[in-house]
């Protein structure tokens, strides 16, 4: 994650040392204020939750390359909620800020963010979940699909030649990540799968009742 949030953070730099905060025209015609040579760019973070530690560590990371390139940075956490994450994000955008990273609790509902901050021509950066049904100025996240695969070969490859049982449960249906992570699930039902592996429920995880480790 440390190298996603340096791409991030690079993408940052090289955005709004362009014409993004440099007196674009916004879609209602009017124009963004200028930044002057010495006023420090304002960024907004609108995160998910910190329940998990990954998300503090990513929080922290942001806020380290931020002091270190001399932004200002707000963040705001919604703690799983949709509404408190849409009114989060629409008070950073009166505050003037120039840049929003979203981590969306809900891919289809924080599209009307990023319609906001485009109104305003702010870019957006969908971090780690995607923003779907909406244009974001930036996607970046791990090889969730690739991630998914290798989980499904790991059981493959530590399962007996007769059929085993794997509760298979993946995340949140408001979680793009989740649904792609678990695409594998239609590999475990292909020909090269079938007879090794029995599906017993329908919900997605990745505990085995054989007691594999499911992530390798």
């Amino acid at each position: 994650m440390r190298r996603s949030t340096s791409i991030v953070l690079l993408f940052l730099f090289t955005l709004l040392a362009g014409s993004c905060v440099s007196g674009t025209k916004t879609d209602n015609g009017g124009a963004r204020k200028t930044k002057g040579p010495n006023e420090p760019v304002k960024i907004g973070f609108s995160m998910d939750t910190l329940k998990e530690e990954r998300w503090q560590r990513d929080k922290d990371l942001v806020e380290k390359h931020c002091r270190e390139i001399g932004a200002e940075l707000n963040v705001q956490v919604a703690n799983g909620s949709d509404s408190e994450q849409i009114k989060q994000a629409e008070n950073m955008l009166t505050q003037g800020i120039d840049v929003l990273i979203v981590a969306p609790h809900n891919g289809d509902i924080a599209a009307s963010i990023v319609e906001a901050a485009h109104r305003q021509n702010v870019p957006v950066i969908s971090y780690d979940r995607l923003i779907k049904n909406s244009d974001v100025d930036l996607y970046i996240s791990h090889q969730v699909v690739k991630m998914g695969e290798m989980q499904a070969q790991y059981l493959l490859d530590h399962v007996n030649k007769k059929p085993a049982n794997f509760v298979i449960v993946g995340g949140s249906p408001t979680d793009n990540n989740a649904l792609l992570l678990h695409r594998f699930d239609a590999g475990a039902q292909s020909g090269r799968c079938r007879g090794r592996l029995k599906r017993r429920h329908r919900a997605r995880s990745c505990s085995s009742t054989r007691g594999s480790k499911p992530g390798g």
